[in-house]
């Protein structure tokens, strides 16, 4: 389903003109849908992009003077060291004090573990100088326009709907209206976020 109809079907179901707009204008629906998605994408975390790090010898980067910056990052997922052909494992670093060794952050070697601190700084176990990390995260993707199509299964298209409409409908006022489109919004968005999930989950495993 391209934005396009989108936006046709939105119009239709708030019973305003797509051709000479009387209330909604093309761009109340266009950023009713796009809030639409932003919101599911939020929840569902389906979009996922990969980054460059360049080490330096830093033991904490922060992820938002990398180029990734011009993505909203949801979650870091997975880190994988270029040089040693291995995913990094995650580890808190709590751990790395009490069971590895105290001033673990003067430690030089390739990177082995990865740590989260704060909102956006990233820690590296061991550092190292050179050489980099590809950083797997998953984020807000582009807004729609045009004939574009967002990139999830089409069977969770119709939510974007639903969630314009819900908007739409509080604007104006209308809630009792609105509640009925926002608990089909809300279904579809729990089914996404299950798919999401379950989507590197194993389907059947025959056995004898």
């Amino acid at each position: 389903m391209t934005f396009a109809e989108m936006k046709t079907e939105v119009v239709r179901r708030i019973n305003e003109s797509s051709s000479v707009p009387v209330f909604w204008t093309d761009t109340d629906v266009s950023n009713a849908l796009n809030d639409g998605y932003e919101e599911i994408s939020d929840v569902s975390e389906w979009f996922e992009r990969s980054a460059t790090i360049t080490l330096s010898g830093a033991t904490y980067y922060d992820l938002t003077t990398f180029s990734i910056l011009k993505d909203v990052i949801l979650t870091p997922k997975r880190g994988f060291n270029v040089q040693t052909n291995r995913w990094l494992d995650w580890v808190h670093w709590r751990d790395l004090d009490n069971q590895t060794y105290r001033r673990w952050e003067t430690v030089t070697g390739e990177p082995q573990k990865m740590l989260a601190r704060g909102v956006w700084w990233l820690g590296v176990f061991p550092k190292a100088s050179s050489g980099s990390l590809t950083l797997w995260y998953t984020s807000i993707p582009p807004a729609l326009g045009g004939t574009a199509e967002p990139a999830f299964p089409s069977e969770f298209h119709y939510a974007l709907v639903d969630y314009a409409v819900y908007d739409l409908l509080c604007q104006e006022g209308e809630g009792r209206k609105a509640l009925k489109f926002w608990q089909r919004y809300a279904q579809q968005e729990v089914a996404l976020k299950q798919y999401v999930q379950k989507r590197l989950g194993i389907d059947r495993v025959a056995t004898f």
